[in-house]
């Protein structure tokens, strides 16, 4: 890396390093909330619930995340060679669309 690479990521380290000061304050919400639920009895969840939950996010989070990249492909990205119209404008594609139009591609 050059000097004046270094020199530009210097703010972001910065700026990274005050934000996670504060983190590991005994007053903060998370910490409150860890002590409330020990003295409850409530249990940290396990590794097969963590993964559990990231499995249902990612089921049901997926779909919307792909609808949201053909959209922005489709509508609001006019440099794409996916645009077709802006949102509430028709648009009437001249031909028959085949196999070959078909794209998957993820930005």
């Amino acid at each position: 890396m050059t000097n004046t690479h270094t020199l530009s990521l210097l703010p972001a380290v910065l700026i990274g390093a005050l934000a996670f000061t504060g983190c590991e304050k005994q007053g903060d919400t998370i910490t409150q909330a860890e002590k409330t639920d020990r003295a409850a009895g409530v249990a940290a969840p396990g590794n097969a619930e963590i993964k559990a939950i990231a499995e249902e996010g990612f089921i049901y989070g997926l779909p919307i995340v792909m609808n949201y990249a053909v959209m922005y492909e489709n509508m609001i990205d006019a440099k794409s060679a996916e645009y077709k119209a802006p949102f509430n404008v028709i648009y009437n594609e001249h031909r028959t669309f085949t196999h070959k139009d078909i794209c998957f591609s993820i930005p």
